[in-house]
């Protein structure tokens, strides 16, 4: 995993790190990240997503009688643009339809490329604030 995650990180200094560093700071970022999850939504679930046997991201995903809340996908760049997250958030959206709820999620502001692929996949922005977008996906918006 620690491959992956270094894969996500864009910052230099980051890379410049040894491994052992690297593992350190993801491991204290990841804590730190799931203790908050932790706090907001107790009832989340994290599945890693594996392609060809391999670790190729993570899902995290709350459940609750009365919606579904994506909290993160993460998707190893080198398979960005093959479909798994298309195919992720399908599943989502027929499951979500036949519990008959809908899916929130929250993207950042500065996030186009999310926003654009959450779009396509009939999401409509419900609120925003300076940092975050909310969407949206309900069955009537069914794929």
């Amino acid at each position: 995993m620690v491959e992956l995650y270094r894969s996500l990180r864009e910052d230099e200094d980051f890379r410049s790190c040894s491994v052992d560093q690297q593992r350190r700071v993801i491991a204290f970022g990841r804590d730190i990240e799931r203790q908050t999850i932790e706090a907001v939504c107790p009832t989340a679930k994290s599945s890693v997503i594996v392609v060809d046997g391999e670790p190729a991201g993570e899902i995290i995903v709350e459940r609750t009688p009365a919606s579904v809340r994506l909290i993160e996908i993460a998707i190893a760049p080198h398979l960005q643009g093959c479909g798994i997250g298309t195919s992720l958030v399908r599943q989502l959206c027929d499951e979500a339809a036949d519990r008959a709820v809908p899916i929130r999620l929250r993207v950042a502001v500065g996030n186009v490329r999310a926003r654009q692929f959450y779009q396509r996949h009939g999401f409509i922005e419900s609120d925003a604030d300076d940092k975050y977008v909310d969407l949206t996906w309900s069955s009537r918006q069914r794929l």
